[in-house]
């Protein structure tokens, strides 16, 4: 008789163990070979694993907050490498 491999618990898993995951259950979700409730028992590890990464990625923006100083932080926006949230001063001798 085959043993089914067991897997780990979510909460213990890195980012790339959660991130890995969470990209198996969407193959198989698209997959669209299991049934209803097999398909929500996936869901809800999804949901899960997409938990574990928001909180891993929390941790390490804190961590990096801290690092370079509360300070010094500013909000990029990864894509454009923009400033987010920061206003730009205006000198009125320059209008």
């Amino acid at each position: 008789m085959a043993r089914k491999k067991a897997e780990p618990k979510i909460d213990v898993l890195d980012f790339e163990g959660a991130l890995r995951l969470l990209e198996d259950i969407v193959t198989k979700l698209e997959g669209g070979e299991a049934g209803l409730e097999e398909s929500l028992k996936f869901f809800e590890k999804g949901v899960a694993a997409a938990r574990r990464c928001r909180n891993l990625l929390d941790d390490a923006e804190k961590r990096v907050t801290m690092l370079v100083g509360d300070d010094d932080a500013v909000e990029v926006d990864f894509e454009t490498g923009e400033v987010i949230g920061e206003e730009e001063e205006w000198d009125e001798d320059e209008v």
